[in-house]
């Protein structure tokens, strides 16, 4: 017991001089730090170590590696405790608190991004209602295949029988790895789920304008395809107007012969032709041209053309629809002739039809238009023909209806019925993107995301970013607008999301690749967010059996690599603040070093906070198995800490129990902490080589420790002199240890030692 004051006068004298040194450092930064005056007692010795943790990384020849990819690097020099120069301690200080710094900033940015992404998927508008919360389904194939009945999600919350049509529709796509006709599937589910004529409608443009990609995005190719499509559903639709006026008044019409487009023709205009034209049945040359053009086959007018032969007066014209029964296109020439021909005879042209096809192939403005679909058709026809089609003639066209007309033109009452006009003047003009929120503002984002997800599909959505709002036009091209498909997708998603995951989680599938609010996958994304929200992780991500394999989630529906989503979910739980979920989905991903890390750090926490001790143990005991059974599967720095965690948690656990001969023999065994000072040497040089987890619970450790040597000698549990002594050299070795090593103790920890050494003492 006399040897041990003149050991704490020598540590004392040591802690003076290491406080010299804390002071230069401080000077070095600009700082001014009070020298705490020394006193008999230990803690000056403890505070002294505060500086000692400054030196950590001072010297560039000695490594600070735990384990190099050979196995152990033992250069390591032994620490020293005489002071190092000012300029190097007031360096490695710098760059431990830059560490920390970064380290801290890290974490505050994965918290962050993980608080955004959710934020993101929280939003809603305020016209939807809240969902109606029901018990998640648990059993896969129930989940997909239970329906229900009821009326649009927009007023009730529950799914109609053409939603859910159309969530079956979309999980075919899905299931044939998106080789199905999206286009053609979407309009059977709208057609059996009871659409209107209008919605119907409305799907007919949308399909047919946006069903299928382009060939190329580069103009003019884009935009003629565009006015391609958008023609031939307008001359389809002309054809289909014929047949019916023609059914419905057969005996008018006289409609006999081989069924042609000009027996057609000329049976639709013998019920509403004039009949004073001079062909059969009354029918004018001029007539029967425009309406075969209108049609889309000029070439049924040929006849008519031939009798027009002799009006010299208009022979370019006749030249030109002649060419156009040849070919889809005029030429240069024939288009400047056809110019110059009607500046010259506009004013003598009296025949309605005859002017409308100049109107038609000079894209002016038409004479005869009685409805929307024919005032498209007009316009759009001119364009088809051009020799060139400038994509500003095109944008032109977009920009009366979409801005010079648009809403209160289209909609002048204001009422949500009158939608039909303006999304079909949107969609023909090839704008999904205005067309897509006149319907969702009309009829909520049923329709909207299902058309918006064909478009996407087909490679004809201009998307926004997920910040966005709904729709953002640009203000220098008030014709470009850019879609929020994600925003759609999740306010559409918001009824449903906790009821029927699968069909939540096909929407979010359209969306892989796309950077979400904070740059991640936002596919990914929403799979981690219906884990958080309905803890069902074993039925979107799939089990672990005994066997160490994974049983087929939901996520093995896709063409995703599952284990990459596991481990993006298991990062966002661990994030979160839900370690043990995370070390198992590590677990479930196959990133067994990740599960160790993990593992590592919750084995930390408890000793420190001495909570879910046994649990944490038992996880980590599990882990070490594992990695012992699949060699190369966890990182020897790794293993290595583990295995030094899992002693340390035995160690404390015979020192609570206070069988000190045990503890001893476990010291001598695992050597990171000395039991005399014959080894108090090694264990500081050992320490460098310590993994910095295990560091961290080093003041717990020696707490222990010298709580059990206290209890050992003040309560007579000791008997024998040997003991005594063995007892009195480990709590010398520990105080010492625990002045000299190069890390700081709390100050709470430091107080409860300095009380026990004065009960030594």
């Amino acid at each position: 017991g006399r040897t041990m004051p003149g050991a704490f006068d020598d540590l004392l004298s040591r802690a003076d001089k290491l406080s010299s040194v804390g002071a230069v450092e401080a000077a070095a930064f600009g700082q001014k730090r009070p020298i705490p005056a020394l006193s008999d007692d230990l803690s000056n010795i403890f505070r002294s170590s505060e500086f000692l943790l400054k030196k950590k990384s001072v010297a560039g020849t000695t490594q600070n590696l735990l384990f190099g990819e050979k196995g152990l690097i033992l250069r390591v020099a032994p620490p020293t405790l005489t002071a190092a120069a000012p300029s190097t301690a007031a360096a490695a200080a710098a760059r431990h608190a830059l560490e920390d710094d970064v380290e801290y900033e890290a974490e505050l940015e994965e918290r962050s991004r993980l608080q955004i992404e959710r934020a993101f998927f929280n939003q809603t508008l305020l016209s939807n209602p809240l969902p109606s919360l029901k018990p998640v389904r648990k059993d896969k194939e129930n989940v997909r295949t239970q329906a229900s009945t009821s009326r649009f999600v927009a007023q009730s919350g529950e799914p109609t029988r053409r939603e859910l049509l159309y969530g079956d529709k979309i999980r075919k796509y899905i299931q044939s790895s998106r080789r199905k006709p999206l286009d053609k599937m979407m309009m059977e589910a709208a057609v059996e789920g009871g659409a209107s004529e209008d919605l119907q409608a409305a799907w007919q443009y949308m399909t047919a304008m946006f069903g299928e990609r382009l060939e190329t995005e580069e103009e003019p190719a884009k935009s003629n395809e565009l006015v391609r499509r958008a023609t031939a559903v307008l001359e389809k639709q002309f054809c289909v107007h014929m047949r019916e006026c023609v059914s419905r008044c057969l005996e008018r019409a006289e409609m006999g012969g081989v069924p042609s487009m000009k027996s057609l023709i000329m049976a639709y205009l013998k019920v509403h032709g004039g009949g004073s034209g001079d062909l059969e049945g009354g029918v004018s040359a001029w007539e029967l041209a425009y309406h075969a053009l209108r049609a889309g086959e000029v070439a049924a007018a040929k006849e008519g053309l031939s009798s027009l032969a002799h009006f010299p007066r208009a022979a370019v014209l006749v030249a030109a629809l002649n060419q156009l029964a040849a070919q889809p296109r005029l030429n240069e020439e024939m288009k400047m002739k056809l110019r110059t021909e009607w500046r010259h005879e506009q004013n003598h042209v009296g025949d309605i039809h005859q002017r409308a096809l100049y109107a038609a192939l000079l894209g002016l403005e038409p004479p005869a238009a009685s409805n929307l679909e024919e005032w498209l058709w007009a316009h759009l026809v001119a364009l088809r023909v051009d020799p060139s089609l400038p994509p500003p003639i095109y944008i032109d066209l977009q920009k009366t209806v979409a801005v010079d007309l648009g809403e209160s033109y289209f909609m002048q009452s204001g009422s949500s019925s009158e939608w039909f006009h303006f999304f079909t003047a949107l969609t023909l003009t090839g704008q999904p993107e205005r067309a897509i929120k006149v319907i969702f503002d009309a009829l909520g984002p049923s329709e909207a995301v299902h058309m918006a997800i064909l478009t996407h599909e087909s490679k004809l959505l201009s998307m926004g970013a997920v910040t966005d709002e709904l729709v953002r036009f640009e203000a220098a091209t008030p014709t470009r607008s850019h879609l929020n498909l994600a925003r759609l997708i999740n306010v559409y998603t918001k009824a449903f999301e906790l009821t029927d995951i699968p069909r939540s989680l096909d929407y979010w599938y359209f969306l892989k690749g796309v950077e979400g609010p904070t740059r991640g996958d936002i596919f990914e994304t929403a799979v981690s967010r219906a884990v958080y929200l309905t803890n069902e992780d074993g039925l979107i991500l799939g089990k672990r059996t005994k066997e160490g394999r994974r049983t087929q989630g939901l996520i093995d529906d896709y063409d995703v690599k599952a284990d990459a989503v596991i481990d993006r979910v298991a990062r966002d739980s661990l994030i979160g603040g839900a370690p043990a979920d995370a070390i198992r989905l590590f677990q479930l991903a196959g990133n067994l070093d990740k599960a160790v890390e993990v593992s590592c750090d919750r084995l930390v926490n408890s000793i420190r906070n001495q909570v879910d001790i046994m649990e944490s143990t038992a996880e980590a005991m599990e882990l070490f198995y594992l990695a012992t059974d699949s060699p190369g599967s966890v990182s020897p720095s790794g293993q290595a800490c583990l295995c030094q965690l899992l002693d340390t948690i035995n160690l404390m656990r015979k020192c609570a129990e206070g069988n000190h001969r045990e503890v001893i023999s476990m010291l001598r065994k695992i050597r990171f902490v000395p039991v005399d000072q014959e080894s108090l040497s090694t264990a500081l040089a050992d320490f460098h080589r310590l993994p910095p987890k295990v560091r961290e619970v080093l003041p717990e450790v020696c707490f222990a420790l010298t709580k059990l040597v206290v209890n050992g000698l003040t309560n007579g549990g000791v008997n024998t002199d040997r003991e005594r002594s063995e007892l009195k050299r480990l709590a010398e070795a520990i105080f010492v240890y625990a002045a000299s090593v190069p890390h700081k103790f709390p100050a709470h920890k430091n107080t409860l030692m300095l009380e026990m050494q004065s009960q030594l003492s």
